[in-house]
């Protein structure tokens, strides 16, 4: 990935394939991460942060991985964070989507595909 920006943009768009914003946590905050990084509007992310990260502790924690509905609330919760090197470099995006039910096959090919055109 070649910057935090083309990062947000990988990420959005597995968020947005995935429908996170069925659910109501994700559907209040997540219209404004994107717009903070695809219209360079600005946003509190803490608070973003703090409230998604407070919806996890309430319902199984940050190491629960079991729902469907932690997951895409932790892959949203990688949006709130302005530096995506790590997240990337260790493919804990990855991680989490393969956590969700995509075949590792399937999401490493288009990462592979998505690095290369960036």
């Amino acid at each position: 990935m070649c910057n935090a920006y083309n990062s947000a943009k990988y990420m959005i768009e597995w968020i947005d394939e995935l429908n996170a914003e069925r659910l109501s946590h994700i559907r209040e905050c997540y219209p404004k991460l994107k717009n903070y990084w695809c219209n360079g509007e600005a946003t509190n992310l803490d608070k973003i942060r703090l409230s998604l990260w407070s919806w996890t502790d309430n319902n199984g924690g940050s190491a629960n991985f079991s729902t469907k509905e932690l997951v895409l609330t932790r892959m949203v919760l990688c949006l709130t964070y302005t530096e995506h090197d790590e997240i990337m470099d260790m493919g804990f995006f990855e991680d989490l989507l393969c956590s969700y039910g995509l075949p590792p096959e399937k999401v490493n090919h288009i990462r592979d595909t998505y690095d290369a055109s960036n």
